[in-house]
């Protein structure tokens, strides 16, 4: 008896090997997509520093290969290693620079990782203006000599700071105690900070150094330097500031009802995300962990724009 083949297994071999072929095309583009999500997320690490896509390293084939400063009367070269963006958005891309940074040391890029002491140089992008400096490798580098006085690690500052143009016109020295003093060089180094004010409130704008005990620079923060220049001078009336400041709270915590402010905060003049001159809040807050019963919790801030009296929420 000859035998038949049915249409319908027929049928049913060919929808076997269709579905087959689905699930390993599947299979394959599925694997693909995952090497390709893989891949875009290993890039993501080595891209992408501190979670936005602009953050880290970035181009700037317009800054000088090299820059001479004077120091201690002596020329030296500095050689340029690269261009950090600290900022969420590209330069060019927001109303000012600060945030990125033209970075140069004062041995080649090629010695770097030869182990000795070096100075890294901040500037701001495509500018001429000093932000920051940091040692390399000073911790483990043998003292230069005997452990220096407070007086003489300050003139030591201000050597650097005339060296790089950088103007203290303004900036008034934080007083220490003397017991943080002694801390201070108990851990090894001197510690100095000045600031700036504007009609009697805090700047965002200070100066922190700090100087190893046998006068050798640590570090220099000064990121904010010039920054507020041009603003200097102007008035703030207080008591009307205060007042928006009450609106301001009082909105946020109808919104949210479940946080009141718990009487602490403090203040300082800045510009807010969108370059508004303001006065910035950090007020303590509490929240209501259950009924009656109030927990402190993070601050909140508030920016009260000196331009228009209106204010603004930070996120």
């Amino acid at each position: 008896m000859k035998k038949r083949f049915s249409t319908w297994s027929i049928g049913y071999k060919i929808a076997l090997f269709a579905v087959a072929f689905v699930l390993l095309a599947g299979g394959v583009l599925a694997g693909a997509n995952a090497m390709s999500r893989k891949n875009r997320l290993f890039a993501h690490r080595i891209v992408i520093k501190y979670g936005s896509k602009y953050d880290g390293v970035i181009a700037n084939p317009q800054a000088p290969a090299t820059r001479t400063v004077t120091m201690n009367g002596q020329p030296q070269t500095l050689y340029y290693v690269q261009t950090q963006n600290d900022h969420a958005r590209l330069p060019g891309k927001r109303w000012d620079a600060y945030g990125t940074y033209d970075v140069y040391a004062d041995i080649p890029p090629e010695e770097m990782n030869n182990g000795g002491v070096y100075y890294m140089y901040w500037y701001l992008y495509r500018s001429d203006i000093l932000l920051r400096i940091d040692a390399q490798n000073l911790q483990t580098a043998k003292p230069l000599g005997p452990t220096v006085t407070r007086d003489q690690a300050e003139q030591q500052v201000r050597s650097y700071l005339e060296a790089f143009s950088v103007d203290m016109t303004g900036y008034i020295p934080h007083e220490f105690s003397r017991m943080q003093r002694d801390i201070d060089l108990v851990h090894g180094y001197h510690y100095f900070q000045y600031e700036k004010n504007m009609d009697g409130v805090m700047l965002a704008d200070d100066m922190r150094i700090r100087v190893r005990k046998d006068g050798a620079l640590e570090s220099l923060y000064a990121l904010n330097h010039k920054r507020y220049d041009e603003e200097l001078g102007r008035t703030i009336d207080m008591d009307s500031i205060l007042s928006r400041l009450d609106d301001a709270v009082a909105e946020f915590t109808a919104v949210f009802p479940v946080f009141r402010p718990n009487g602490r905060r403090t203040s300082k003049v800045c510009f807010d995300d969108k370059g508004k001159l303001s006065v910035l809040f950090d007020v303590g807050m509490q929240r209501e962990v259950e009924p009656g019963v109030w927990q402190d919790t993070r601050n909140k801030g508030f920016y009260i724009h000196l331009d228009d009296n209106s204010y603004s929420w930070v996120d």
